[in-house]
């Protein structure tokens, strides 16, 4: 097998493994695996031996573990927990966004709910309010019809432009109030009577 690792003037580099390219990860895995690592050994000379005995229980351990093959192992261990931790950093945050998304969707309810009502008033009053222009409506239309019968086609023409629902409703009912001077209900004012 053959390793390679090419430098660029530009500070890249690539690493090959028999001529294909590959990742630094994957030729670190290799040579974990046959002793060959940075901080492995293959060969271990006599006085060495007798440094590792007395040495610190700390660098004891990493040397059984690399001579056992699980020190390989290691770094993997390592990216998972990073990976876990940036996993539990994300759900976080998706748990804040989440909280923020809810308490804005309450308030759009209450909106929401705030708006429905206001369209049911809205109707009712329309509702009502069309009730009580009817109703004068034809209390000015009855009062009409007792006037004098020269004056109807003019009340007509006032009538008609009622009906279509004119902005000039004011105009309407001035001219009703024109036709009937002498009775009570047509003397009010038309911001009354519209």
């Amino acid at each position: 097998m053959t390793i390679t690792r090419r430098l660029f003037r530009s500070g890249e580099s690539e690493y090959l493994i028999d001529g294909h390219q590959a990742r630094l990860r994957d030729i670190q895995d290799i040579c974990m695996g046959t002793g060959l690592g940075p901080e492995s050994y293959a060969i271990i000379e006599q006085g060495r031996i007798g440094q590792i005995l007395s040495s610190k229980p700390y660098d004891r351990r990493a040397v059984i573990e690399e001579a056992a093959g699980i020190t390989k192992y290691k770094p993997r261990k390592r990216l998972a927990e990073a990976k876990l931790e940036s996993a539990k950093q994300n759900l976080t945050r998706v748990f804040d966004i989440l909280e923020e998304v809810t308490r804005q969707l309450n308030s759009l309810k209450r909106q929401a709910s705030k708006a429905k009502r206001h369209g049911e008033l809205k109707e009712e009053m329309d509702t009502k309010l069309r009730l009580v222009l009817s109703g004068r409506f034809q209390t000015l239309e009855r009062d009409a019809a007792k006037a004098a019968p020269g004056s109807e086609r003019s009340f007509r023409r006032a009538t008609l432009a009622f009906r279509i629902g004119d902005r000039s409703r004011a105009g309407a009912c001035a001219d009703a109030n024109r036709l009937l001077p002498d009775r009570g209900a047509a003397h009010r004012s038309p911001k009354a009577i519209g």
